[in-house]
């Protein structure tokens, strides 16, 4: 009788063990799936579309474009602490810096550049060297923002639609122009990007901007390595 209860307490206990032992197991994988299934979603909610947005943005800038890719909504919602938690801490300073003063001290330096600083520079340019448009030849406006506020002296950037017919402002010059006064056309084209070199809004810009890429550049491989497949 002994060995009999023995042997039915030890099975029983089995069985509670056995019972208890898959029910922890049972409920370890659920909450793993579960955490799985959180970091999904995050990747999915915020790290993509973040991920996305940097890249895009950070593609627009290397152009001397407007970070129009950036969504200032989706970083209003980001920004809220419920949602900031989900982002690693040594990355959240970074990315209020960015989208709270990298990013905006670039968009006001393009702002001024492109609404005031360009025609400011070519004005007296245009009334020296410019002649009055071909009105059957009308030329697309060369992209001045990106020549002159470029690091270094890269007339391609540009895109000039007519090689010999330079676009100023409200006016043009040729290289017919330009030989009157002994210039080339890259020689006339240095002198301006030199004035442009020492003009404080243009040195805004190319300033802003580089910082910008580098803040990117820096951000976008940390995001990227937190997004689940």
């Amino acid at each position: 009788m002994l060995s009999h209860n023995f042997n039915a307490a030890d099975f029983f206990g089995g069985i509670v063990v056995g019972f208890l032992a898959g029910f922890f197991s049972g409920y370890s994988l659920d909450r793993i799936k579960e955490r799985r299934t959180k970091k999904r979603e995050r990747s999915r909610n915020i790290f993509e579309p973040l991920h996305t947005q940097l890249t895009e943005a950070r593609s627009q800038i290397t152009n001397f474009e407007r970070p129009n890719a950036l969504s200032y909504d989706f970083w209003h919602k980001l920004n809220l602490p419920r949602n900031m938690m989900a982002i690693p801490s040594d990355l959240q300073q970074p990315l209020r810096e960015l989208y709270s003063d990298t990013v905006p001290n670039y968009e006001a330096s393009w702002k001024a550049v492109n609404e005031h600083g360009v025609e400011q520079l070519l004005t007296p340019w245009t009334t020296k060297f410019g002649t009055d448009r071909d009105l059957k030849n009308i030329q697309r406006l060369p992209r001045w923002n990106r020549f002159l506020s470029a690091p270094e002296f890269r007339p391609s950037l540009l895109e000039i639609q007519t090689p010999g017919i330079i676009p100023l402002w409200n006016k043009d010059t040729t290289q017919e122009a330009l030989n009157g006064f002994g210039l080339t056309a890259d020689q006339f084209l240095k002198q301006i990007w030199d004035e442009a070199q020492a003009i404080s809004t243009f040195q805004a810009l190319r300033n802003s901007r580089q910082a910008t890429l580098r803040a990117l550049s820096e951000l976008i491989p940390a995001i990227s390595k937190l997004i689940i497949e």
